[in-house]
């Protein structure tokens, strides 16, 4: 689709993830909107689940190997009620910034297998685009053929939804100002990574430090991985710093910005 724009929303940007019961930071969601309404053309917000999603997966045994379908399936519920009070926060958000937002849970159109997507109903998706709406969804607990349940992250999400509806680029917004060799907020020397060539990402990945909050969809390393696929299709992929205002109005202008570019 021509001059797509997939850009992922960190839930640690949008939400106070360390609160509990998870809360909305709303005055950045209100700021990251604004600065979304820069771009011209058809645009998918994926946002991820922060506080609302991680803190009720964990609970279930999501981030614990072994852990009975029984038990994450008694957590759906949960999950869900969570990450539709923060999705609407973002809808809110985007409807007050005049971007006519509509919201697509992956847990009513998405199937899993092993954690990887094998049935998926995306025609609302692609007509809503094609009428100049805002398409959201999100990271989500979805069931799955094997283990009852698991979390798609927005990552992935983001990585697939680019290939799947041929997007221009996909632009990764986080915590930090892109890729680093280490955590940048435990190395104050930690270096960033300006360029990552997606055919030769191997060393990278090795080196690649956390995220400062690992949660049930993994860190900076999985994050990665998850992108490298949309790049080596030719998609620009571009993890930058979502807490800077302006960087994100920057880079939807095409505009130069400190950044992790996936070639």
């Amino acid at each position: 689709m021509d001059d797509l724009v997939v850009v992922k929303l960190g839930g640690s940007v949008i939400t106070h993830k360390n609160r509990s019961p998870p809360a909305t930071d709303q005055r950045s969601l209100l700021r990251i909107a604004q600065e979304l309404r820069s771009h011209r053309g058809p645009l998918v917000v994926i946002h991820g689940g922060g506080a609302y999603g991680h803190q009720a997966a964990a609970q279930y045994g999501y981030q614990t190997p072994g852990s009975s379908p029984n038990q994450k399936m008694k957590g759906v519920p949960e999950i869900r009620r969570n990450m539709s009070k923060l999705a609407f926060d973002v809808q809110s958000a985007l409807f007050e910034a005049d971007l006519k937002p509509v919201v697509f849970p992956p847990f009513t159109w998405i199937s899993l297998d092993g954690g990887e997507i094998v049935s998926y109903y995306h025609e609302p998706l692609e007509r809503s685009l094609r009428a100049n709406l805002t398409v959201i969804t999100h990271g989500d607990v979805c069931f799955d053929r094997k283990s009852g349940a698991t979390i798609l992250s927005g990552d992935t999400l983001a990585a697939w939804m680019a290939l799947r509806f041929g997007a221009e680029r996909v632009l990764v917004g986080t915590n930090v100002d892109g890729v680093f060799h280490d955590d940048p907020h435990k190395n104050p020397y930690a270096e960033l990574v300006p360029v990552i060539d997606s055919h030769d990402a191997s060393a990278i990945l090795g080196k690649v430090g956390p995220s400062r909050d690992t949660d049930v969809t993994g860190g900076m390393a999985k994050k990665l991985a998850d992108l490298l696929n949309a790049a080596r299709e030719g998609i620009e992929v571009v993890i930058f710093n979502l807490t800077v205002p302006g960087r994100l109005r920057n880079l939807l202008k095409g505009r130069s910005e400190l950044c992790t570019r996936i070639l």
